[in-house]
């Protein structure tokens, strides 16, 4: 049977949970070893992304990826999260990312959400309509 990567990040977030110093060092390693025997260490990256969601998930924060094709200004990125906070009930931590090919707009990424509002989807979109 084979184990998603979110599964091994929720089972270290349980298993982590409370410990501190050697019993935390301990959980760690007693970790690593499983991923190890798995044959999964190569995919290291993905479950330490898995681990920071899984503890955001925990926190009440959904983290949002934003697509922009130019940077947002600080008051754009704090109205977008008050937008967000409403529409998704949680605290939002955003974490963009500049995508000239986009052209505009953006697109987001919210757990498993993604809306494609970039100036690039939607002439792509009228193309095929007009096309059709």
């Amino acid at each position: 049977m084979k184990i998603k990567i979110k599964k091994y990040a929720q089972a270290f977030c349980e298993a982590t949970e409370n410990l501190s110093g050697d019993k935390l060092t301990d959980a760690v390693k007693n970790f690593v070893a499983i991923l190890a025997s798995a044959g999964i260490l190569s995919k290291q990256k993905q479950i330490i992304a898995g681990i920071e969601t899984e503890l955001n998930r925990r926190g009440g924060v959904l983290v949002v990826k934003v697509k922009t094709a130019a940077a947002m200004s600080a008051h754009e990125k704090t109205e977008l999260a008050k937008k967000l906070k409403i529409a998704f009930g949680s605290e939002i931590k955003l974490v963009e990312k500049i995508d000239e090919q986009i052209l505009g707009g953006l697109v987001l990424e919210a757990g498993d959400y993604l809306i494609d509002g970039s100036a690039k989807q939607q002439l792509t979109a009228l193309k095929r309509r007009l096309i059709a």
